[in-house]
């Protein structure tokens, strides 16, 4: 928690970065908690929203998103700091102005180089499986290719996972063959993704698997796709779904889950 509140204190003027108000703790003086922005939902539910309101994936999200990231994570590298865990669960929405900000920085590295490896299994780097004596921020460009490659697909890298019963087991296997072969398998995923050519190109860029060759922030920022940003196009669509989704009836609760007070109030 503190080491957390250590890190975010470097990135609170980023607009893709969740604000931070402070630490406090309860009665007890046991337990300590951050005071965050609020913000509506992560990245990983309102995918599975998409999807299971309109059956697609919708470009504009996935541009919101990358260049959001993108910005997040550059001025995250100009202050000394390494997210670590990039995922869609730590990539926040504002419903209604489609804000894209990034959170969860307790595993993060104050350093630009670090030699331990940190993060979540299905999105770390190639190079966390090879022998090398220091990592650095690179792994958050794979990480974030990795989630630009979920979201084009709800079910493209779960159906893998899900078919273990340990999600490390599952997510090692995952990667294991990702990477076999020289990724043959994840050149064929890319290929395969639901979304535009210049958005696989972005992809492809972030998940190449030599970190040498990976490129750097400002290479990205050269690409098509998000030099498409500016143009800022996505706005209105993605808006009008963001609407939509925050108009969905919530989901009945089953009589058959209510706890016994409440049966009791009820009868």
């Amino acid at each position: 928690m503190i080491e957390e509140s250590e890190a975010m204190k470097y990135v609170i003027d980023n607009e893709n970065i969740v604000k931070i108000y402070g630490l406090c703790e309860d009665e007890s003086r046991r337990h300590m908690y951050l005071c965050m922005e609020l913000l509506d939902k992560d990245l990983s539910e309102t995918i599975h929203i998409f999807y299971k309101s309109t059956g697609k994936y919708l470009e504009s999200l996935l541009l919101n998103t990358t260049c959001s990231m993108v910005n997040a994570l550059e001025y995250c590298y100009s202050k000394s700091i390494v997210h670590r865990d990039i995922k869609p669960e730590n990539i926040l929405l504002n419903m209604k102005n489609v804000t894209v900000k990034l959170c969860d920085f307790g595993i993060a590295s104050t350093k630009r180089e670090f030699n331990f490896i940190a993060g979540t299994a299905l999105y770390m780097p190639p190079e966390y499986h090879e022998l090398r004596k220091t990592f650095d921020y690179r792994c958050d460009i794979w990480s974030l290719g990795m989630t630009l490659l979920q979201l084009t697909s709800e079910k493209l890298l779960k159906e893998d996972v899900n078919s273990y019963g340990d999600p490390f087991i599952a997510s090692q296997v995952f990667i294991e063959k990702l990477l076999k072969d020289g990724g043959i398998w994840l050149k064929k995923l890319i290929d395969a993704a639901k979304c535009s050519i210049e958005a696989k190109d972005f992809i492809r860029e972030c998940l190449t698997i030599d970190i040498d060759k990976r490129p750097r922030f400002e290479q990205l920022k050269d690409l098509t796709y998000y030099q498409e940003n500016v143009k800022g196009y996505y706005y209105k669509d993605l808006i009008e779904m963001l609407e939509k989704i925050s108009n969905l009836p919530k989901k009945e609760e089953n009589p058959q889950e209510q706890t016994e007070t409440e049966r009791k109030k009820n009868s």
